[in-house]
């Protein structure tokens, strides 16, 4: 085979594969949240429990739209303040976030801050802990709310739990974001009511270093690890931060005219369904 003739064989083929190349979507823009087609499923725990007690009225926001109603305590189970702490007369406090389900469920908790050692009893109280659906706009939603349970040796045996800090969060409505995008990265903008932040997620699979701190349950470095999956982008995230090291499958999808962010991570039980959190957004007009 002459040089002329190869050299037109491998033009060809190199033509060839770049016609093969696949076109990958473009998640570029503006994006809105879509609470209606949002929520979170899965869990560490299921619990059978009866209607929320008749004749409650849901306390109303701050006025500005959309109104979103909060959630009222239906069951509460007590923290059993642990032995060794009680006999060595030490008193502790656990500040949890927790992700209300679209019924009242605790679905997912994490440790914003603790004195060591009380961790393990509060997520066990709270885990257990129901409330009635919180609404916004009439519509049931999952939400994310700050959980504070003290442990008071003043009354040996016993411990307070309260709650507060309630509104949508992780768990809730998605933040509106931005979108831009390359050939080599994606980066994603969210914009929360405590700020912005941006993540850039790399297509060649290498890691990409990020660090976020919109928000206490979000405070940490973040590695991502990115391929594509047919039209998909699948990111493996590991979470180091001082709520403890976390890993999280999101997967980043276009469904016409709708932006879908799927974020699947274990469960704080063990053998436990994993969470599932799907947020959906649509173009900004």
């Amino acid at each position: 085979m002459t040089r002329a003739v190869l050299a037109g064989v491998l033009l060809t083929a190199a033509i060839g594969m770049a016609a093969q190349a696949p076109v990958r979507p473009s998640f570029a823009g503006e994006w809105t949240p879509d609470p209606s087609r949002s929520g979170v499923t899965g869990g560490p725990l299921r619990v059978s429990s009866p209607a929320p007690a008749p004749g409650a009225t849901p306390t109303a926001g701050s006025g500005a739209a959309p109104r979103i109603s909060e959630p009222r305590k239906t069951k509460d189970v007590p923290p059993v303040y642990p032995p060794s702490k009680q006999s060595a007369a030490e008193s502790g406090i656990v500040i949890l976030s927790a992700t209300i389900d679209k019924t009242g469920h605790v679905v997912d908790l994490d440790v914003v801050r603790s004195t060591p050692g009380f961790e393990e009893a509060a997520i066990k109280a709270v885990s257990k802990w129901e409330y009635t659906p919180t609404l916004m706009n009439g519509e049931p939603i999952p939400i994310q709310m700050s959980v504070v349970v003290t442990f008071n040796i003043g009354r040996p045996g016993s411990s307070s739990a309260v709650a507060s800090g309630r509104g949508p969060g992780r768990g809730g409505p998605p933040p509106s974001i931005t979108i831009k995008q390359d050939d080599k990265t994606l980066k994603i903008t969210r914009t929360t009511a405590n700020g912005s932040e941006t993540a850039t997620y790399r297509f060649d699979g290498k890691d990409s270093k990020n660090h976020l701190s919109v928000g206490p349950a979000v405070d940490g470095n973040y590695t991502y690890v990115s391929q594509w999956e047919g039209d998909s982008l699948v990111t493996k995230i590991a979470f180091r931060g001082s709520q403890g090291p976390r890993e999280n499958t999101e997967t980043i999808s276009l469904d016409k005219d709708t932006l879908v962010i799927r974020t699947v991570r274990p469960g704080i039980v063990a053998n436990s369904d994993p969470i599932v959190q799907t947020q959906t957004f649509v173009r900004k007009p």
